[in-house]
């Protein structure tokens, strides 16, 4: 009868345990940050970054991801950036394995510039008049003027995400008021994309 007892008792255990633990995991995976290799951001991205891309007749377009580091958490971190997605003109090399896991500090100016701007999330940059590490990136690329766009997931206590860039072999390109509004819901979309995508 003891033994009986001892059974019942021992495989009551075990399985509250084996309860417990699947219950645990689920909790886990709920409050897991999402992961940046989860998703495939070129697809994603890439029939809106092709509409920007042509309605600015631009040479190049990429979205870049805020991450921490080694376990890449999009938009838990301003530690590092890296190019999740890109589109170029033809004749120019893509870059997107060029740039990862680049310190956000990399970026430091055109970072503070769109956490400085009050109004719109875009910032126009000519970079041949600029005179930094930055500006000798971006004109390396062939990107002389450039649109560097704050993309955000709304969802978020840090909705800032990512940073879109469009680039131009220009120098001094002028963009009109009318792009720039018409871009301004474009990057919206771009945010709510990636929003949808980390449910």
């Amino acid at each position: 009868m003891g033994m009986e007892y001892s059974t019942i008792i021992a495989s009551v255990i075990t399985a509250g345990t084996t309860l417990f633990g699947m219950w645990v995991e689920k909790k886990y995976k709920e409050r897991k940050k999402p992961d940046l290799s989860d998703h495939d951001y070129e697809d994603l991205l890439k029939p809106i970054l092709g509409q920007i891309f042509e309605e600015f007749d631009a040479d190049r377009i990429n979205y870049m991801s805020f991450h921490n580091g080694e376990k890449t958490y999009d938009g838990y971190s301003l530690k590092n950036l890296s190019m999740m997605a890109e589109i170029n003109k033809d004749g120019y090399q893509d870059i997107l394995m060029d740039l990862q896991k680049i310190p956000a500090i990399s970026f430091k100016r055109v970072i503070s510039e769109l956490r400085n701007e009050h109004k719109e999330d875009y910032i126009v940059s000519f970079e041949t008049i600029k005179n930094d590490k930055l500006s000798s990136l971006y004109n390396g690329y062939h990107m002389k003027t450039i649109i560097a766009c704050k993309i955000k997931n709304r969802t978020k206590k840090n909705p800032w995400t990512g940073i879109l860039t469009i680039g131009f072999n220009e120098e001094n390109k002028i963009i009109t008021e009318e792009k720039l509004t018409w871009l301004s819901f474009q990057l919206n979309r771009v945010g709510e994309l990636i929003a949808t995508s980390m449910k």
